[in-house]
């Protein structure tokens, strides 16, 4: 490590100018990191929803992305024609979007009007993976004219992409807000502008290039939407708290008479190996996440373990370089003279527990166990639109659609079964009466879709009865249920809980 100590020193110029044509050239990729961001990622190979979804697929065709255009108005109701006609207004630039594979109304499916009238929805299915629907969103609002009913967008596509919204300006807020009040904390740390300048600036960097490896590496593998919160924070804590070491060394070396070119080179010797090996033990955690199959785990531990890399190269070269320019500069413009040396406080503190080892451990063990009681007891669900502040326009029309139709409406479980005999044959049509009528039963469930839960009051003989000739069904109801539940061997079922779907109740 001393070594390369030595090398920052003779090549200090060099490496300053490279660190800022790097930040300076990341800071053009910024714009352009969302556009590698994908939504979801919490399914795997193998897991049963996601073998349920691939034979729904494989028997139904693509499902597509559905987005939910959500229409409302105090007085009228979903059935006036001044209703329909605003609604049919408002839908139609929607609805002529190049990716809509096709528009389900609430005219074609009484499900999708609210038990009060006022309400009804319209479901837009776009040709787009679920990972990248988000994409669409911007342009929907867009084409979305005022009216006079209130009108709401939501479904997954709409939550991720507020999601991608607030992590963008989270990070904005970071470079505005935390760098700054960062800033105010190591002025008071070391008591110089320039010495508390150097981690913030080292911070910054760590997250601009680490971002910027983001988008460059997002060009041939898929990132998680979160992983831009993880980059920007552990790039910008570790960036900072690491170069903070360095600079701490560094004052306290030239406070003991040491030259500039002799005490960076032992400041990256002793500090500069402890954020080595600091780096190493993150950077272990963060990269086993990789092994996991869900996307959005294994991105933010490539994600976080790519700005970890960032974050220690940027400590043990970037900062030696810039204290060997400034040298005993690295003191200009103080606010306040902090004791430097074995004598400040917190060598005081650290002689103080060494007195008492086993009291102290006792103590702090005690309070670290007290603290992680509460842990015991907690619930552990995915994240939904309840994640995002109160104001966000997806959190709001998920409120709207689950009060006006029920928890579970927008976010319903899927059965999918295979029948050897046909999905309308009365052995099939027993199973699925005899399975909706056990849903039903539970208080956990508010709604089955079905081709048996056409009505309660029908008879599980009526029902083999009513789709005893599947190309000829009288009634028009039992007709668009059996076209919209099965198809030839296979049905599915839709369940509606009535707690929340991320609960462990559901």
């Amino acid at each position: 490590m001393e070594a390369l100590g030595r090398f920052t020193v003779r090549w200090r110029w060099p490496i300053i100018a490279a660190w800022l044509l790097a930040a300076s050239l990341s800071l053009l990729a910024l714009p352009q990191v969302g556009s590698i961001l994908r939504a979801g990622g919490f399914s795997a190979d193998g897991i049963e929803a996601e073998e349920a979804f691939e034979r729904y697929e494989q028997d139904f065709g693509a499902v597509g992305s559905p987005i939910q255009i959500a229409f409302h108005h105090d007085e009228w109701l979903v059935t006036d024609e001044a209703f329909a006609a605003e609604a049919a207004r408002v839908l139609a630039p929607l609805a002529a979007l190049p990716d809509v594979m096709r528009v389900s109304t609430y005219q074609d499916h009484p499900t999708q009007i609210a038990p009060g009238g006022h309400t009804a929805y319209a479901t837009l299915f776009f040709d787009l993976h679920p990972d990248v629907a988000h994409r669409i969103v911007p342009e929907l609002r867009e084409r979305l004219e005022p009216s006079e009913l209130d009108v709401h967008i939501a479904g997954s596509p709409v939550y991720y992409s507020d999601i991608q919204t607030l992590s963008e300006s989270d990070l904005q807020r970071a470079e505005t807000v935390g760098l700054p009040f960062a800033l105010i904390v190591l002025v008071l740390v070391f008591g110089s502008v320039v010495a508390a300048g150097i981690p913030v600036l080292a911070g910054g960097a760590s997250v601009v290039v680490g971002l910027a490896l983001l988008w460059l590496f997002g060009q041939q593998v898929g990132f998680s939407i979160f992983a831009l919160n993880v980059v920007t924070l552990v790039g910008l804590g570790l960036g900072a708290d690491y170069s903070l070491i360095l600079v701490s060394r560094f004052r306290e070396e030239l406070a003991a008479g040491q030259s500039v070119h002799d005490a960076v080179p032992r400041t990256v010797a002793t500090a500069g190996k402890a954020v080595v090996f600091s780096g190493a033990a993150v950077l272990t955690g963060l990269a086993s996440l990789m092994v996991f199959e869900f996307m959005m785990l294994r991105s933010i531990g490539a994600g976080g373990a790519l700005v970890v890399l960032i974050a220690v190269a940027a400590a043990t070269t970037f900062v030696p370089a810039l204290l060997a320019v400034l040298g005993p500069r690295v003191n200009l413009w103080r606010v306040w003279r902090p004791r430097v040396g074995p004598q400040n406080g917190w060598a005081r503190l650290a002689r103080a527990v060494m007195r008492r080892p086993l009291p102290i451990f006792l103590s702090v063990s005690l309070f670290l166990v007290v603290l992680g009681l509460p842990f015991l007891h907690v619930r552990l669900n995915a994240p939904d639109a309840r994640v995002l502040t109160p104001d966000s326009p997806s959190r709001v029309a998920y409120e709207f659609l689950r009060d006006e139709f029920g928890e579970g409406h927008q976010t319903p479980l899927f059965l999918v079964a295979r029948f050897p005999d046909g999905a309308l044959a009365p052995e099939a049509v027993a199973a699925q009466h005899a399975l909706t009528r056990a849903l039903e039963a539970d208080p956990r469930v508010a709604r089955v879709g079905g081709i048996t839960a056409l009505d309660p009051r029908i008879t599980l003989e009526q029902y083999q009865l009513l789709y005893s000739y599947a190309p000829g069904i009288g009634d028009p109801w039992a007709r668009a249920l059996a076209e919209t539940f099965t198809r030839e061997n296979a049905a599915f079922m839709l369940v509606e809980p009535s707690v929340p779907a991320t609960s462990p109740e559901a």
